[in-house]
């Protein structure tokens, strides 16, 4: 983990403010159990590109997303990637490593300048003890995270190439959504797009290049707009 400690005026985070965000864990918290984590919690800002936790790293806290957008990959024995699960703010991160006191199990990288806040071991634990709301979002969110990445690993597996890299992007506008000029509001590399969609990189550029041609979705200065969401959908259905 690299990054970049930052005081609190450069962050502005407050736990109080993420709940604003619709953070489930974090609403399952009283004011007094928010300004303790503010009080005692380091946050750090991550360039893009950087590794935020590694795999064989063990968790120093629970990590939450306050701000940014990140990917979760995991490799194989023969160093063979895939991007597992996608992530916007507010969020928390390596939810399943964290609560079973193990080394990650995946990687987890910034897709643009980031900032995490690191909650200490001893006031989430507190909380896992003693806060029922807590537990049951903190599980609940597991849960939604390991099916997500469930999910992912079969379409993996089961549909062609042009299926796979159609949920890539339908995965994409689902999550991160889009910016005010219509396109994809993430900027993937086309390696990284090739990841989420499993395939070879020059494969994903070719589907991607068909897909423009029939007008499915347009790329400009390697930014995506989906113009035509009920083709690409049909077409994320071919197996």
């Amino acid at each position: 983990m690299k990054g970049l400690l930052c005081s609190i005026p450069e962050c502005s985070t407050k736990c109080n403010s993420c709940t604003n965000n619709h953070n489930p864990l974090l609403t399952g918290l009283d004011i007094e159990a928010r300004h303790k984590i503010d009080s005692n919690k380091l946050k750090i800002i991550f360039k893009k590109g950087e590794y935020i936790f590694k795999e064989g790293l063990f968790p120093s806290g629970l990590f939450c997303l306050n701000q940014g957008k990140v990917m979760v990959t995991k490799s194989d024995d023969f160093g063979n990637s895939i991007i597992i699960n996608l992530h916007k703010e507010v969020t928390f991160l390596g939810i399943a490593d964290y609560i079973a006191q193990i080394p990650y199990q995946s990687n987890c990288i910034a897709l643009d300048d980031t900032k995490v806040c690191i909650l200490r071991n001893e006031d989430v634990q507190g909380f896992i003890s003693n806060n029922r709301t807590f537990s049951n979002r903190l599980l609940s969110t597991l849960s939604s995270q390991f099916h997500r990445s469930n999910k992912r690993l079969l379409i993996a597996t089961k549909k062609q190439m042009s299926s796979r890299l159609a949920d890539a992007l339908l995965e994409l506008d689902e999550v991160f959504g889009t910016n005010s000029s219509g396109y994809l509001d993430v900027y993937l590399k086309r390696s990284d797009l090739a990841l989420l969609g499993n395939m070879s990189e020059a494969n994903a550029i070719r589907h991607l290049s068909s897909f423009g041609k029939n007008g499915i979705i347009r790329i400009h200065r390697k930014q995506i707009e989906i113009l035509d969401k009920k083709r690409l959908q049909r077409e994320s259905e071919l197996v």
